[in-house]
């Protein structure tokens, strides 16, 4: 592949990441059971945008298994006001959390 091939590859991942989530506003948030038909997988952070998109983050291109979101900050933030960090997997469920919370009663 020539530079020029490389880069209008490259050029179409920036343009399709900035579409797809560019302005555009979280509406939920929650970690998700990633193999519903299997008891043993692991949760993955998963955020819905104002237009109804899911998003999840995963271990490789394939999807195989969840992965986990790392951040980093030039100011202290959160709630631990750190200036980086990490959203894991194996957080319970959110159907799971919203019962033990007594939501879904």
């Amino acid at each position: 592949m020539n530079k020029k091939e490389i880069l209008k590859r490259e050029q179409y991942w920036y343009d399709y990441a900035k579409d797809m989530l560019f302005g555009k506003k979280i509406i939920n948030v929650g970690w998700q059971q990633w193999d519903p038909d299997d008891d043993d997988s692991q949760t993955g952070l998963v955020f819905t945008t104002e237009d109804n998109i899911a998003f999840f983050l995963s271990s490789d291109d394939e999807g195989n298994n969840p992965g986990a979101l790392h951040w980093s900050s030039n100011q202290p933030t959160g709630p631990q006001n750190a200036t980086h960090g990490i959203l894991p997997v194996g957080v319970i469920d959110i159907i799971q959390f919203q019962d033990l919370k007594g939501v879904n009663k």
